[in-house]
């Protein structure tokens, strides 16, 4: 059983980056990774019978010039049949974009203000990453 759950999806922040534009304006840049052994999706027989659903990454703020906050990103491929080098105690030193994905939000907000980026997945779990403006 504990064998079986280390193979299932692991989203992880590979980067995060928070830039000031002006005064209020901040770009908000996150680096979002599988890296676990199966794709988000686990299987492309759920991909075709449109059973699961894609990633979500939502960030708590007023977004510039009508961009959604949330976004769905669709789904990250694992390292199943795949072939990486074993470097830094991981996986995620390869640059496929299958795998990863960046996401950018142009936000309102002021500086020390506090945020979260939230990130849903169906089968890879829930998680929040704190943000402070700075």
């Amino acid at each position: 059983m504990l064998r079986h759950a280390k193979t299932l999806p692991r989203l992880v922040a590979d980067e995060l980056k928070v830039e000031k534009i002006d005064q209020q304006t901040w770009r908000v840049s996150l680096k979002l990774s599988n890296a676990g052994y199966l794709p988000t999706h686990l299987s492309q027989e759920a991909m075709n019978m449109k059973t699961i659903k894609e990633t979500i990454v939502e960030i708590s703020a007023k977004t510039v010039d009508g961009q959604p906050a949330k976004r769905k990103i669709g789904h990250l491929a694992g390292r199943a049949g795949r072939s990486w080098k074993f470097e830094g105690g991981n996986f995620r030193g390869g640059k496929d974009q299958a795998f990863s994905k960046e996401i950018q939000w142009l936000i309102q907000g002021q500086e020390g203000e506090k945020l979260q980026i939230h990130v849903t997945s169906h089968k890879a779990g829930v998680f929040s990453i704190p943000i402070i403006l700075a």
